[in-house]
């Protein structure tokens, strides 16, 4: 698609551009184009259809032209590399999912406003009052960047796969055509061309970029792709012949950019545009005189009415989003996701830490030796391209440091951070031009050296960047999707666990995040603020809170409360369960028993006896669900390694750290049978689970809200003390191993045949309920 659009702007600018330009025309093409249909809701749905149709345009009127293209082996071999090392973090995960999940969940926002957009455009009004209504208005309203996004939705239906699972694969693609944008841009300013290609190679992936990567943060990727993209027109376009047609790409990419990051685009394209204005005003000069005033006006009247054409969504939302922006992006105590302010040394694209937003632990000397290097050669990498005028890197270099001396001297900790991403950029091709500057001096060796330094020191962090990176967990998030299309339209639903992809992949059934949304709790819960997101157990809500919800969607776990007699369980998957409230029987009283590891407790008989009374008085029934025990190791309780640090408002999970673990302890089985055995946490790298010695699950790349439990399937046991120990993670060469999303809780084992069937019983006999280990109780008719 991205080709085909490619070669229809080449055909309008009336010269052949450069084959490496083509696709990242394209993409510009389909950003510009996506962004403007979807500015309206009555033709937003046409938007795949208008974008097939230029590209099939552009193949048509250039079929010449496509057979002679013939792809540059250094340009396709930097982008394939580049792509290859963008996708190893999901492809060697083994699951086809997007990264950064619970690092940076923009992504949930992304997804949502993809949907929203390519199908409604800016109207809200068919999205009930939910979480996911929320969060569209929020940023629709508010003028907030889409044009990456709804480029992404063109052409999502062509390869008829969810969002989610195409949102990795569409900003590796991105970083690709960045990388060629690169190579393209030291065309005659490097030679050979292998150390060209190095250049680019290396420059395309920063550690800090390469970190917003990891995080899927698609705008600041794209914002980096589209500054080197219009740069590179900006020369293309002043080195050809007269007229205006020529113009097109630029004027192509600039709205691209402007789509991007709306007006705040402005201080990085600034001194591009200027340049090339004044370029271009300069060759015109005497066709401009000789012309009359009338056709004068009416060419430049005709460049203006397409600009401002094709940037009308963002002119339109200039006046909001500057204001919220202003608001938002310039809090000085904004931090965002970060822990803090980050350093500037991260700029050189060297940081081995993991994790961007904190310092390196280990080879503290070596990193600031290499940043060192890195600093030093950048210095000369820019000396010596102003020694050879080689103006279009400098522009790039030049622009973006006019633009980062501006923004960081207003922008939040959290806007700096995306600002030095976009900007490490540049500070990474300078310092790879130092080596090319001694390389073209005649040092070819220690030209060849010092890129291989920078080098090695850019692909170390990015190394430890994917081996750390955060898989999202594809089963999971799949099967809340297929939830969606079961009970689309049932809703509101209301789903226990705080997973903020829930607005997305539940959106049909209206979801409630119970994170952005804190639910009323019942008489006597209470939470703190770092329980907030920890699992609501239906008996934790206030009854009437909870009965306003046709759907319950919990996630599965050995520790949960049967919901009240008036929900019937409609679905049952490997993370799910789904509820659906029915007309009868009415629930008058519902008296709520158990504790936190536990769903049910042996009531007082005084409160039998009251319940029966109240009960007998409303002529009405007793309803109750039988419990068996279900014995628990507490990892915090446990033998562990000291190292494993407890967590802030949950008394029962550990951060397993610094590599494999072992906790062991024993509990006790009441009887002999077959249990199925459940391990609550979040894991990235496998952990395993055996008792008594013989290894019975294991469990990896299952990141999850806090109180998620996953079942490791069944065993059997004989009654008595049970030998237990949960060891890992395993460390190895696949992504995923560390960072604070990773949490081992208690394992929990459940009888198999655990009964959750509600009875009922004449008060008159209620007194038989006493001594019983109990769900709940409950008064219904």
């Amino acid at each position: 698609v991205c080709l085909g659009c490619g070669l229809l702007v080449e055909r309008i600018a009336g010269f052949a551009l450069s084959g490496r330009l083509l696709a990242s025309l394209g993409l510009a093409l389909v950003i510009v184009v996506a962004s403007l249909t979807t500015d309206s809701s009555s033709i937003a749905r046409y938007t795949t259809a208008v974008v097939v149709a230029l590209a099939v345009g552009g193949y048509a009127s250039s079929w010449r032209r496509v057979r002679a293209l013939r792809p540059d082996r250094w340009s396709l071999g930097v982008g394939l590399a580049i792509y290859l090392i963008a996708a190893a973090p999901v492809v060697l995960s083994g699951s086809a999912a997007f990264l950064g999940y619970f690092t940076l969940n923009d992504a949930a926002v992304h997804f949502a406003l993809i949907d929203q957009l390519l199908s409604h455009g800016h109207d809200l009004s068919h999205v009930a009052s939910s979480s996911y209504a929320a969060l569209l208005h929020s940023y629709i309203s508010t003028g907030y960047p889409i044009g990456s996004q709804v480029a992404l939705g063109a052409v999502r239906p062509l390869v008829g796969e969810d969002v989610a699972w195409i949102f990795q694969p569409f900003m590796a693609v991105i970083v690709a055509l960045g990388a060629v944008a690169l190579y393209e841009l030291l065309e005659g300013v490097v030679r050979p061309r292998s150390l060209q290609a190095l250049c680019a190679f290396i420059a395309a992936q920063p550690g800090l970029l390469y970190a917003f990567y990891l995080e899927a943060s698609v705008k600041e990727l794209a914002t980096a792709w589209i500054i080197t993209v219009t740069v590179v027109l900006v020369f293309v376009t002043v080195r050809r012949q007269a007229g205006v047609r020529r113009v097109f790409p630029l004027v192509v990419a600039v709205a691209a950019g402007l789509d991007i990051l709306k007006l705040a685009i402005v201080p990085w394209l600034a001194l591009p545009v200027a340049t090339a204005a004044v370029l271009l005003g300069w060759q015109w000069r005497h066709a401009v005189r000789r012309a009359s005033p009338k056709r004068v006006a009416v060419v430049l009247g005709g460049v203006a009415a397409a600009t401002f054409a094709l940037a009308a969504p963002v002119l339109g939302s200039a006046s909001t989003f500057l204001n919220v922006a202003n608001a938002v992006l310039t809090a000085p105590n904004d931090l965002g996701n970060l822990a803090g302010p980050l350093q500037k040394w991260e700029l050189f694209g060297i940081w081995p830490s993991g994790d961007f937003r904190f310092g390196p632990v280990k080879n503290i000397r070596a990193t600031y030796a290499l940043i060192g290097i890195a600093a030093a050669s950048a210095v000369f990498g820019v000396l010596w391209l102003w020694r050879r005028r080689s103006f279009a890197p400098l522009l790039l270099i030049a622009g973006n440091s006019i633009a980062v001396i501006y923004l960081l001297s207003r922008a939040s900790p959290y806007a700096s951070a995306k600002v030095m991403a976009i900007y490490s950029v540049s500070v990474v091709l300078s310092a790879m031009l130092g080596a090319a500057a001694l390389h073209d001096s005649g040092r070819r060796i220690e030209g060849w050296g010092l890129a291989l330094v920078v080098a090695g020191g850019v692909l170390w962090t990015n190394a430890i960047g994917y081996h750390d990176s955060s898989v999202a967990p594809r089963g999971r998030l799949s099967e809340l999707s297929s939830i969606d299309n079961r009970f689309a339209g049932q809703g509101p639903s209301f789903d226990n666990l705080s997973e903020e992809f829930a607005a997305h992949f539940l959106r049909r059934t209206d979801p409630v995040d119970v994170a952005l949304s804190p639910p009323p709790a019942r008489a006597g819960v209470a939470r703190t603020v770092a329980q907030v997101r920890l699992p609501w157990d239906p008996d934790e809500l206030a009854f009437s809170y909870l009965e306003q919800f046709p759907l319950l969607v919990l996630g599965r776990s050995p520790v949960s409360s049967r919901p009240p007699s008036n929900y019937q369980l409609a679905y049952e998957g490997s993370y799910y369960q789904v509820w659906k409230r029915t007309t009868s029987p009415e629930v008058l009283t519902h008296y709520p028993l158990g504790s936190e590891l536990s769903s049910a407790a042996v009531p007082a008989c005084a409160a039998v006896k009251k319940l029966a009374k109240l009960a007998a008085a409303r002529h009405a029934r007793l309803a109750y669900v039988v419990r068996s025990p279900s014995p628990a190791l507490v990892p915090t309780l446990a033998t562990r390694p000291p190292n494993w640090g407890e967590i802030d408002g949950d008394p029962d999970g550990l951060i397993p750290r610094e590599g494999s673990g072992v906790v062991s302890g024993a509990i006790a089985v009441p009887q002999s049978g077959r249990y199925q055995v459940w391990l609550e946490g979040s894991f990235g790298h496998r952990m395993d689970v055996a008792l008594n010695g013989r290894h019975v699950g294991s469990v990896e790349y299952e990141l999850g809200p806090p109180g998620q439990f996953v079942s490791l399937g069944e065993v059997t046991l004989a009654k008595g003390a049970v030998a237990v120990t949960v060891s890992g993670p395993t460390n190895n060469l696949r992504p995923g191993y560390e960072g604070g999303d990773r949490i081992l809780g208690p394992l929990v084992l459940t009888p198999s045949s655990l009964p959750t069937a509600v009875a009922e019983i004449d008060p008159a006999r209620a007194a038989s309920l006493c001594g019983r280990l109990l769900d709940w109780i409950e008064i219904v008719r």
